[in-house]
């Protein structure tokens, strides 16, 4: 029987990659990930969703590790450093803004609608918010890009709370 003992692993330019404490817990404290949080108002169809658009400031949220950069209002696009397969999730709470009542929300990734990332329902009520989400396991390449975009054909309205509107998060698995 033989054991390695090892408190930290590093690049060989002396970078902590992995880290155990004396619990055996493991971090990774270059993992990419990202989250953004907070929406309010209104967005029109076809619109990208304006994360941390809020009245509220404080109530806004946005945290990216890793090397992953978020553009925040210029364009809202998450961008990740590395190549590999990541967990993606989108959490939304809307309502329409028309009688129709149709909603939907997609994933884009470098501008192009991800088809199988689709939330939504046709007659959802136009003065009732519902809680949508998107989860998906997305293999993307260095320097790809993710959005969320309003699908539905109509326009969609968000809580007036920014704490209540939604999170676009997600992660390196490997």
């Amino acid at each position: 029987m033989s054991n390695l003992l090892v408190q930290n692993i590093k690049h060989t330019n002396g970078t902590t990659a992995i880290s155990v404490d004396t619990a055996g817990r493991v971090t990774q404290p270059a993992l990419p990930c990202w989250s953004v949080e907070g929406i309010t108002g209104t967005l029109s169809n076809n619109g990208i969703l304006n994360w941390a658009n809020s009245n509220n400031g404080s109530d806004t949220f946005s945290f990216v590790q890793g090397g992953v950069t978020w553009s925040g209002a210029s364009d809202y696009k998450v961008t990740v450093p590395v190549t590999g397969i990541y967990m993606v999730n989108v959490g939304v709470n809307m309502r329409s803004t028309s009688s129709s009542n149709s909603l939907g929300i997609k994933i884009l990734k470098n501008g192009t609608t991800i088809e199988p990332s689709a939330a939504g329902k046709e007659d959802g009520e136009s003065n009732h918010f519902d809680w949508y989400s998107i989860n998906l396991v997305l293999s993307l390449s260095a320097n790809d890009y993710l959005q969320v975009k309003n699908t539905g054909g109509n326009d969609i309205q968000f809580p007036s709370d920014s704490d209540t509107g939604g999170y676009f998060n997600g992660h390196l698995l490997g």
